[in-house]
């Protein structure tokens, strides 16, 4: 699939030019990662030339991005929001792919190691999962107690953002750059049952994302946890596969899983994120100028798309309600004290930053 994707640019650039491959938009269907690094490598030269002298001419990069969710899912909503900030935009352009089209969920990572793909948009439980062990602590349950503190967490203009983009760069050879919000993740339940503590939780079988760090979230609220594809969530849950599943509130309802829930219960367990990450040898090939201009768009797209992402959540809560769904609202802070025990408790928690960890708890609501 990689090599296919690479092929077929070339051949394209080769015959058509990059300018002929641009787009916006998302839900397209076509193999073709447009594999900036020869083009953006020759006009970081030209770019620099450019700005020496005072002329205005860059030519533009067309940069694709991936993800493996639904239209309407939160990633697909900010590609949208990216494209939105790009319009009229004389250094870049964006082709948009999601509901898998290039790259599964499982493939992301990898995708964007090997640069098939420009900008991909990972979980931190991404990166642990690949060897960096001190991003077990980002992936925690209530590690965060706000979208807002998120986001000023990693600020592509704050010292923390700063820092955690180095150090992913440094490790990974890729640039995060800044955080995006996908909503609260709950735990949605196929038959209905009151839920109070983590104990309501116990034994009941709850569909996980692909991963390791993402099975240990699900056991720090109480479940036994299981990894499952997100396109088998719902035959899961109409099935009695598994009993439940715990995901972000736009995910699910994008994925029409409120189709086969009973009732949801508000664990609040994570506000969930993801990051803005741009392969490597991308990030290189940018001049300073580039790099501060793709920063300022993605920071533009974010804020809207955080903004309508909260907006969302709240309306689809609503709907849920009205269809009959009960919604539950735990013991929080049992499930906060439960969560954070069992994460201090780990293995891994020794490879953890804890400056960090006791500067964002403090922070906090």
């Amino acid at each position: 699939m990689k090599k296919m994707i690479r092929q077929t640019c070339f051949g394209m650039v080769a015959m058509m030019g990059i300018l002929m491959l641009a787009g916006c938009g998302s839900g397209n269907t076509g193999s073709s990662n447009t594999s900036q690094t020869t083009a953006a490598a020759e006009q970081k030269a030209d770019a620099g030339n450019d700005v020496e002298s005072g002329s205005p001419s860059i030519e533009k990069l067309t940069l694709v991005t991936t993800t493996s969710q639904v239209t309407g899912g939160p990633t697909q909503m900010l590609q949208e929001a990216i494209t939105k900030a790009a319009e009229g935009n004389e250094m870049f352009e964006f082709t948009h792919y999601d509901n898998s089209t290039l790259f599964k969920s499982s493939e992301e990572f990898q995708a964007l190691m090997d640069h098939d793909v420009d900008i991909a948009f990972l979980p931190t439980s991404y990166l642990y999962d690949n060897g960096a062990l001190w991003c077990d602590m980002y992936s925690m349950t209530y590690l965060f107690d706000s979208p807002q503190q998120i986001a000023e967490f990693f600020d592509p203009y704050s010292e923390t953002g700063k820092t955690f983009a180095q150090k992913v760069y440094d490790e990974f050879h890729f640039w995060p750059i800044t955080s995006f919000d996908l909503s609260t993740r709950n735990v949605w339940l196929a038959k209905d049952k009151d839920v109070r503590t983590p104990d309501d939780l116990k034994g009941i079988l709850c569909r996980v994302p692909n991963g390791a760090s993402w099975v240990k979230m699900g056991q720090s609220i109480g479940v036994s946890a299981t990894s499952l594809d997100s396109n088998e969530v719902y035959l899961g849950m109409q099935t009695g596969t598994i009993e439940a599943q715990e995901n972000n509130m736009i995910s699910s309802y994008a994925n029409a899983l409120q189709e086969v829930t009973k009732t949801i219960v508000l664990t609040g367990h994570q506000y969930n994120f993801n990051l803005v990450c741009v392969a490597g040898d991308v990030w290189d090939a940018l001049n300073d100028a580039q790099k501060d201009e793709l920063t300022r768009v993605i920071v533009e797209a974010v804020k809207e798309n955080d903004a309508a992402v909260q907006a969302k959540e709240a309306d689809i809560l609503k709907e849920c309600e009205e269809r009959g769904i009960r919604i539950q609202t735990p013991d929080v802070e049992a499930f906060k004290t439960y969560a954070r025990e069992f994460y201090l408790a780990s293995e891994e928690a020794k490879d953890w930053d804890m400056d960090t960890y006791n500067t964002i708890i403090s922070s906090g609501n």
